[in-house]
């Protein structure tokens, strides 16, 4: 070997820990002997020497920042992955594997995230091989759903979930580029599909190119099915039916059954959805231990708040079977709620920093939080109602923060705040609970107490009902 070769033999081992920065050392002189244009070059070149590295100048086209060192293992067997590890010859020993360390790059498997190429086989290609995958800033185009449901103990981590764009339109202008955005052209599908154990879904944007209709019910953001022992965090989640959520009950006679335990979704933004925020109903299987922190439910558009555009929401969040369920600073902001809010069925539920801003209630809403079905033990700290109010006509029945339709175990309601919120036109009054009325033995421990009734257009400031 030249004095040359071996001083960029030892420079590209030097390079095993920084990923993003061959180039730098291309320029200083590699020899064409010693590089390789793209994957299929490197490929196409067969057999090398195991003591040279060889720099990829880009995994499609040089410069592309898929490139990176490669070094021949004569011995190795493992399978062509498209992006880390290439074979000559699939039928003979013999790799050329990536020097690296740490998460693989989505770009080293050919993904451009420039929102105009299909993203989606690069991507495959790394989730199938990989535990650890990172997608740089841009916008991933995908022609169909990205699929993590055959491979366990993943985790697909973004650059970050802010977008840069000033208002809805500016998803369609590609400014994007603060994000690492999943970009899904296909209608009603999710845009990510997820089951197993052990993932972690971080630093992400999640949306459909157009904000779905209401009767596309299969527009997810991350479409769950038997999930365990995961994250879902830092995410922000458009133009879906349902941002995160558990498919439709199996088929009568199917085996599979549909559950989420053990799994923590935190610092979530969802908005501009059609139905639901959050769908997580557990079809005949049941879930336990599940932390729902920071979920922000709202149309907002790059921090401004679009408060005469409000949404027509069925519901924020829906959970059925749960062991328990833990819901830590839920905000719901500038939406339409046609639907109960906040739906539990046979939940012990443990509730903390609701806070209900600028959200209209349709006269035929029934609660704020219903549980349905009696189970455990129920707690509501800290609840906020802050500019609310209930359109359409008059009714006498009150809006309850809390009801149940069964017998529950106990409940406690602290610090609940109303504050500068309306009645409907038939002054129809917000209340702090109402539970079954033939649950006689129903533990209640804590104040209860029903808000007082203003009639329009008095306002209720600085209510507050503690215990």
């Amino acid at each position: 070997m030249s004095l040359l070769s071996r001083r960029h033999a030892i420079l590209g081992l030097a390079a095993f820990g920084a990923l993003t920065r061959p180039t730098a050392l291309l320029a200083q002189g590699t020899p064409a002997a010693n590089a390789a244009a793209t994957l299929a070059d490197l490929r196409r070149r067969g057999p090398g020497s195991g003591d040279t590295p060889i720099y990829l100048q880009g995994a499609l086209a040089a410069g592309d920042d898929g490139g990176g060192w490669f070094v021949w293992r004569a011995a190795s067997q493992a399978p062509d992955d498209g992006g880390c590890v290439l074979a000559p010859d699939p039928d003979k020993p013999g790799r050329w594997h990536r020097l690296y360390s740490g998460a693989v790059d989505a770009r080293w498997f050919g993904a451009r995230g420039d929102g105009l190429a299909d993203d989606i086989e690069p991507l495959q290609r790394a989730i199938a091989y990989h535990a650890e995958i990172h997608l740089p800033a841009g916008v991933y185009r995908l022609s169909r759903p990205l699929d993590m449901t055959e491979s366990w103990g993943r985790r697909l981590t973004g650059a970050g979930q802010t977008a840069d764009v000033a208002s809805p339109g500016g998803f369609e202008n590609g400014r994007l580029s603060r994000a690492s955005t999943l970009l899904l052209d296909a209608d009603d599908a999710p845009v990510l599909r997820l089951a197993g154990s052990g993932h972690a879904i971080e630093r992400l944007c999640l949306m459909a190119k157009t904000r779905q209709p209401r009767a596309a019910e299969k527009s997810y953001g991350i479409e769950i099915n038997n999930v365990s022992r995961s994250r879902l965090s830092d995410l922000r989640i458009f133009n879906c039916a349902t941002g995160i959520g558990i498919p439709q009950r199996p088929a009568p006679g199917s085996a599979q059954a549909n559950w989420l335990f053990d799994t923590t979704i935190a610092n979530v933004d969802i908005n501009a959805f059609a139905r639901c925020g959050l769908d997580l109903r557990n079809y005949e299987g049941g879930g336990t231990g599940v932390v729902l922190s920071q979920i922000y439910l709202s149309n907002m558009a790059g921090g401004t708040l679009q408060a005469p555009q409000l949404l027509d929401s069925e519901h924020f969040i829906l959970g059925r079977n749960w062991g328990d369920y833990v819901l830590q600073a839920v905000h719901c902001e500038w939406t339409r709620c046609r639907d109960i809010p906040l739906r539990l069925h046979n939940a012990t539920a443990a509730m903390s920093g609701l806070h209900f801003e600028g959200v209209r209630f349709t006269e035929d809403v029934e609660a704020i939080v219903r549980i349905e079905g009696g189970y455990g033990g129920i707690t509501i700290d800290a609840a906020q109602i802050y500019d609310c109010r209930i359109e359409g006509g008059p009714s006498a029945a009150p809006l309850p923060l809390l009801s149940a339709t069964a017998k529950i175990a106990r409940a406690r309601l602290s610090a609940i705040r109303f504050a500068e919120t309306l009645t409907s036109l038939g002054g129809r009054r917000i209340t702090a609970a109402r539970l079954a009325s033939n649950d006689a033995k129903v533990d209640i421990f804590g104040l209860i107490q029903e808000s007082k009734a203003y009639a329009v257009p008095t306002l209720a400031r600085g209510l507050t009902v503690r215990d």
